[in-house]
């Protein structure tokens, strides 16, 4: 899912993208590795028809059909309404329509049936990416380092968090933030994703630092010399 954090309109130096204006999209993340229906009981006599949801909902997500997905993963909580990530995959569905109220809602459902800390990662990011969509930046922040704590080694968080500061001007922070999650990708196995992460926080990193050299570098007005 691409997340509606956007940071658009970032003029950079000339050695990022030749002084064009680029715009950054925090990558699609997975919502749990599940490629099969293990997630639910083998002694649930609904599995077979629980099977067939989950692999309509899975087949609207690809095609970014998130009102379709939102729905299939309430006919699966209905058959089973005590698994947490059932809450928290529809929940990003509801992300994905900016149904951020709703999308909390299901955050604390999932947050009740669960003390898996891999779970209540993904309650965390869920909730950090709703109140970003409300504007609470303060909640937000909670959450996001929330999720890092709980997963010190995903990129995930800071990543995002970042690109949040970002958006809003508050640069020193988006720096540490950011600083943060380039150190994190660095040090895993390269792939797509990760590179394009990378390069999208080195871009903001370069925009911001940008920023805050032509502030120092600004010349005192005429005005401001005669009062000196």
């Amino acid at each position: 899912m691409v997340i509606s954090l956007r940071t658009t309109n970032v003029k950079t130096s000339p050695s990022v993208e030749s002084s064009k204006v680029r715009k950054l999209v925090i990558l699609p993340i997975t919502l749990f590795s599940v490629t099969t229906i293990q997630c639910f009981a083998e002694d649930n006599p609904s599995a077979n028809q629980m099977s067939s949801h989950f692999a309509l909902a899975m087949d609207y997500r690809k095609d970014r059909k998130f009102n379709l997905a939102e729905q299939e993963y309430s006919v699966l909580l209905k058959l089973d309404p005590k698994n947490p990530e059932l809450y928290c995959s529809r929940g990003f569905m509801k992300l994905e329509q900016k149904k951020f109220k709703s999308a909390l809602e299901d955050a604390v459902s999932a947050e009740k049936l669960t003390t898996l800390n891999g779970r209540l990662f993904w309650v965390a990011m869920l909730k950090s990416r709703a109140y970003a969509g409300l504007n609470d930046m303060k909640n937000a922040t909670k959450f996001y380092l929330e999720a890092s704590s709980r997963q010190p080694e995903r990129a995930d968080a800071p990543f995002e968090l970042g690109a949040l500061y970002f958006k809003k001007h508050r640069y020193d922070e988006a720096l540490q933030s950011l600083n943060s999650a380039v150190r994190i990708l660095s040090s895993r196995r390269t792939n797509e994703h990760v590179q394009k992460q990378i390069d999208d926080a080195k871009t903001m990193i370069a925009a911001i630092e940008l920023k805050q050299n032509t502030k120092e570098k600004k010349p005192v007005s005429k005005s401001k010399k005669l009062e000196n």
